[in-house]
């Protein structure tokens, strides 16, 4: 079955428009999240929580990893988170930018011919463990996706496990979120 330019640029457009009213999400794995509705919530728990667009182009993501606590960050970060996500192939990191010892930002592409993809972290390690905070979308709509998945992370409040703040951490770390949007970085220039 074949779509037609008509039907293929409706479904763009519906990727591209600005979600519509947002919704307060309790979950029971023990958090809630400020989302658009008509969005779908995945958790297995609060450190495994996946909110993504109906058509699922676009996600946000919080993952919990055990790394050890005298482990470089930034290059685990780089080198090992991506072999954590299940299904996550052919990356390419964009860019890692180390905030401190324990705080991290990172971009990178993602995909195979099928789906290509982009994704921004935000990473916190507090002792063992580490909180990623991810942003990802299909790499044509992350720029236009950014802005939704941002408050989603925002918006996300914990009721048990560690106290992070994804808007605090991401004001420490004192640099823009974009990176690895700019059409050098995608282009593979820093």
């Amino acid at each position: 079955m074949t779509s037609s330019p008509a039907a293929s640029l409706s479904a763009q457009s519906a990727r591209s428009a600005p979600p519509g009213p947002w919704v307060r999400h309790n979950d029971a794995a023990g958090f809630s999240a400020r989302i658009p509705q008509g969005w779908r919530v995945q958790a297995s728990h609060w450190g495994d929580i996946a909110i993504s667009e109906p058509l699922g182009s676009a996600a946000a993501l919080v993952r919990t990893r055990r790394i050890a606590p005298d482990a470089d960050f930034s290059r685990w970060v780089q080198d090992a988170y991506p072999a954590t996500e299940p299904g996550l192939h052919s990356v390419r990191m964009l860019d890692v930018l180390a905030c401190g010892p324990d705080l991290v930002r990172a971009a990178f592409d993602y995909g195979s011919q099928v789906f290509q993809g982009r994704a921004h972290v935000v990473a916190v390690r507090e002792g063992d463990r580490a909180a990623l905070f991810v942003a990802a979308a299909a790499r044509a709509e992350l720029v236009q996706r950014l802005p939704t998945l941002l408050q989603i992370l925002d918006g996300l409040r914990f009721a048990a496990g560690p106290g992070w703040n994804f808007h605090e951490r991401l004001r420490q770390c004192g640099l823009p979120w974009d990176i690895g949007v700019s059409p050098e970085a995608s282009r593979g220039q820093r």
